[in-house]
């Protein structure tokens, strides 16, 4: 079953508020770098990771961005990072 591959990018002011963001996105993620994680999310996982995400940020002093790359998306790398790819099985435990 084919799940989209979602960016995530926060900014969030708060380093305890940060770190719950960081940790409710890590159960998804598939690659990622300080505050941007590719996560496979299917519709379901992607409305449980908004409910998080909307839980745990200040809507007043910080930001996350939800991007969700189609199937068809030219996604282009530059440098050390690897292209993202669709795995023969991918395990969500």
């Amino acid at each position: 079953m084919f799940q989209p591959l979602v960016l995530v990018a926060y900014d969030i002011s708060s380093p305890l508020r940060a770190r719950r963001v960081r940790q409710s996105l890590r159960a998804y993620a598939v690659g990622g770098q300080k505050s941007l994680y590719e996560c496979r999310l299917d519709a379901g996982c992607l409305q449980a990771t908004l409910q998080q995400l909307d839980a745990h940020i200040d809507p007043q002093a910080d930001r996350a961005l939800i991007v969700q790359i189609g199937r068809d998306t030219l996604v282009r790398t530059l440098g050390v990072a690897c292209a993202p790819h669709d795995g023969t099985c991918f395990y969500q435990g």
